[in-house]
């Protein structure tokens, strides 16, 4: 894992304020998630269709391109 690895920050599933976001690991750090409940999820080799979900919550839309292209 390094600071370029593909993470998902997630907060307060389910709730109304509930907030989802895509980004390499340098680039989450600069998200304000707001208050907790927080979930960090390393993401893997994905398949097309988890790559196209990953691109829904994208900070940075060609971050998404670049891993997932690759992995």
């Amino acid at each position: 894992m390094s600071e370029n690895t593909l993470c998902v920050g997630v907060a307060r599933v389910a709730a109304d304020t509930q907030q989802l976001v895509a980004a390499p690991l340098h680039q989450l750090t600069s998200v304000d998630f707001g208050p907790p409940l927080h979930s960090l999820i390393i993401v893997g080799k994905v398949h097309p269709l988890e790559k196209e979900m990953l691109q829904l919550i994208a900070l940075n839309q060609s971050a998404i391109d670049l891993y997932a292209d690759t992995t």
